[in-house]
């Protein structure tokens, strides 16, 4: 099981005024898909702290976004390039890439805004950071509005032959009229 408490920016502003719903680099990702023909480039910095002995970077996580009907995303996605120290490691190399599909199934003022998600990694990493297979994953996002603006992600994937669960909520924080920021709970359970 890996546990991380995540801290970064929750949205921000276009210069048209529209609110950028992000996926932030972290879990959690919006049940917002983007307009038809919106392009979104996003980036980030990975930190993981597993046990007290291994700590795992990975630079840049990268996520191309598009928006190719109503209410449907593309998204093409890699992982980075990854260094891991601690406990007898120290192995570093480039991790997988990953495509998707994003199917905002409510409207984005519902109570409970929700999209669907399916997506598969492409086996381009190093030996250490891939399992040289196309590994499928499904999952919904959520988000709710009671006071404090709740979200969360449910994902479930098949690594190698091996199931995981991912599951995390997080509360997005307003900073001012024009950004924000948020702090996320995750667990990732292997099978």
């Amino acid at each position: 099981m890996s546990v991380l408490l995540a801290l970064g920016a929750g949205h921000a502003h276009a210069d048209d005024g529209d609110v950028i719903s992000a996926e932030r680099p972290g879990f959690s990702s919006s049940p917002v898909a983007l307009k038809p023909s919106v392009m979104q480039i996003e980036a980030g910095y990975e930190y993981v702290r597993a046990g007290n002995s291994i700590d795992a970077h990975a630079l840049p996580l990268t996520l191309f976004r598009y928006g190719i009907a109503d209410e449907f995303e593309l998204q093409l996605g890699w992982a980075g390039y990854a260094w891991v120290n601690g406990s007898g490691q120290d192995i570093n190399g480039i991790r997988d890439a990953s495509i998707g599909m994003k199917w905002q199934v409510s409207d984005e003022d519902a109570a409970l805004p929700l999209a669907l998600f399916a997506g598969v990694s492409l086996p381009i990493g190093d030996d250490d950071f891939t399992s040289d297979e196309v590994d499928p994953t499904i999952g919904a996002f959520w988000s709710f509005d009671a006071g404090l603006s709740w979200f969360g992600t449910v994902l479930v994937s098949d690594v190698a032959g091996s199931r995981t669960v991912g599951n995390a909520v997080g509360i997005s924080l307003p900073i001012d009229d024009r950004s924000g920021g948020y702090v996320e709970y995750f667990g990732i359970f292997a099978e």
